[in-house]
């Protein structure tokens, strides 16, 4: 999101967009990412991570890993380390 500042204020309204796309379509991949991402920027780590889980149920991507890893390191989860590991393998 660095490259995008003016996102940053909108990430309220981003979830919730996607989680209307989520809803009509629970298989759209780039939303929830999206979405773990966003939750992950307003500090809602926790969130993050089940929006990303969901993520990499779908489509194992090393975006994917990177981003519940960040998230599990802020909240204080040392299995960060494992999907690091993963996302290094992809």
């Amino acid at each position: 999101f660095g490259q995008y500042p003016m996102v940053a204020g909108q990430v309220p309204k981003i979830v919730q967009l996607c989680e209307e796309v989520i809803k009509i379509d629970p298989s759209e991949v780039f939303a929830e990412r999206f979405k773990g991402q966003c939750l992950y920027m307003v500090g809602d780590y926790q969130g993050a991570i089940r929006s990303l889980n969901r993520t990499i149920e779908l489509d194992e991507t090393p975006e994917s890993y990177y981003y519940r890893a960040m998230a599990k390191r802020k909240a204080s989860d040392q299995t960060y380390l494992d999907d690091f590991r993963r996302m290094m393998e992809l």
